[in-house]
C-alpha cells in the first residue's frame, strides 16, 4: 500500500488533515482530519511499513490485544482507501 502522489498531510490551525494537490485536487474535493491514531497509521504507510507492522506497533504503543488492534488498524486503512488516496 502506497500513498497516491498528490495527497499530502498538513497540520492546520493545531489538526491533521490529509489535503489534494495537483491533480489529486481535480478529483477529490475536501480535506480528510486525522486523529492520532489515523495520524500514526499515514505515517507508517508513508514510511513503507506493511499492515502487519503497523497492527505490532499500535500492541506495543497502546497496549491492546492484537485482535482489537488489527480491526482498529483495517478500520482506518479501509476509509483511506475508500477515499481513494492509496495506490494499487
Amino acid at each position: 500500500m502506497k500513498i497516491k502522489a498528490g495527497f499530502v498531510k498538513r497540520e492546520i490551525m493545531g489538526e491533521t488533515v490529509v489535503v489534494p494537490t495537483g491533480e489529486a485536487a481535480n478529483g477529490f474535493r475536501g480535506m480528510i482530519k486525522l486523529n492520532g491514531s489515523a495520524r500514526e497509521i499515514w505515517d507508517a504507510v508513508e514510511a513503507g511499513r506493511t499492515e502487519e507492522e503497523i497492527v505490532d506497533r499500535f500492541v506495543l504503543d497502546y497496549e491492546i490485544d492484537r485482535e482489537t488492534a488489527e480491526k482498529d488498524v483495517r478500520a482506518i486503512l479501509q476509509k483511506m482507501q475508500e477515499a481513494g488516496i492509496f495506490e494499487a
